[in-house]
């Protein structure tokens, strides 16, 4: 009889503990695999949600009006010093009188108006023009300018004013090309010879703006109109095309065409536009600041 000698592989034994081996392996390549899955779907979930994230801000950012304004950097006035300052954006109608605006912009308080503090307006009617002290109960409005003296140092910063202002919004000219959005005022013209009149003039929005970027419009005999830049402006006499800004003790004196240093007008500070007398066949002159956002 020939024994067979049976490996310890050939015993049933073995081969069951082959079996499961086998098995084994193909079950942790099967989790592996499973993990390896796992794994790759929470990263595709995780990247999906935050693209998603991401689309849904730039959507709120997108959708959401853009209307809030901090009206331009903050403006430093010298202590006992008279200062032309003016309001760039829109305040809140709840919130518009010399006291809401600028008692807590420029951190003197409303309840100090008069005592430690006070503004200036310069009115013009019937009597003449004259510098007249504004009441703290007085409203105010985007393009509004002022005199305001302080007895100690201060800075205007029209973000600490609640509610916040608003962007001052560019009314469209839909007259004469070429089209263009802005802020319209009337300019103080001549009313005698060699008596030129100043406006005192405040930027009406929260970038700089240049003078040589105005635009002025009306109509002659009220049948032609006209769209014209500063400079054409300027030759046709109406404004003398120069700034007058108040250094603390005298006038800087810019042209809107100076190659140099060209007229210019930062948030919160005013400076003077010096107005002519025009021809009795232009009626209807105004004067625009065209918006400088895109």
């Amino acid at each position: 009889m020939t024994m067979r000698v049976l490996s310890q592989h050939n015993t049933p034994g073995a081969a069951m503990g082959t079996g499961i081996a086998h098995t084994a392996r193909a079950v942790r390549v099967k989790i592996a695999f499973l993990c390896r899955d796992a794994h790759a779907r929470h990263a595709r979930t995780r990247k999906l949600r935050s693209w998603l994230a991401t689309l849904v801000l730039l959507s709120a950012q997108t959708l959401a009006p853009q209307t809030l304004a901090q009206c331009g950097p903050p403006l430093t006035l010298a202590p006992d010093q008279w200062a032309m300052v003016g309001v760039p954006c829109a305040p809140d109608p709840g919130a518009n009188t010399i006291g809401a605006v600028f008692g807590p912009s420029t951190g003197l308080g409303a309840a100090n108006y008069g005592i430690t503090w006070i503004m200036y307006r310069r009115v013009y009617d019937a009597a003449g023009d004259a510098y007249t002290p504004v009441a703290v109960t007085d409203t105010v409005a985007a393009g509004d300018a002022f005199w305001l003296y302080p007895d100690d140092p201060t800075t205007v910063d029209f973000s600490l004013v609640s509610p916040p202002p608003t962007a001052t919004p560019g009314i469209p000219w839909t007259g004469e090309p070429p089209a263009f959005s802005g802020f319209p005022f009337a300019p103080v013209l001549e009313t005698a010879a060699n008596s030129p009149r100043f406006l005192l003039f405040e930027n009406p929005y929260e970038d700089t703006v240049t003078y040589a970027s105005f635009r002025w419009t009306g109509s002659f005999f009220f049948i032609f109109p006209f769209n014209v830049d500063t400079l054409e402006a300027a030759n046709g006499g109406v404004v003398t095309g120069t700034a007058h800004y108040w250094n603390g003790s005298s006038y800087d004196a810019r042209a809107f065409n100076d190659p140099v240093d060209p007229a210019t007008f930062v948030p919160k500070q005013g400076a003077w536009l010096e107005f002519l007398s025009v021809s009795p066949f232009i009626f209807n002159l105004t004067a625009w600041v065209v918006d400088p956002t895109p």
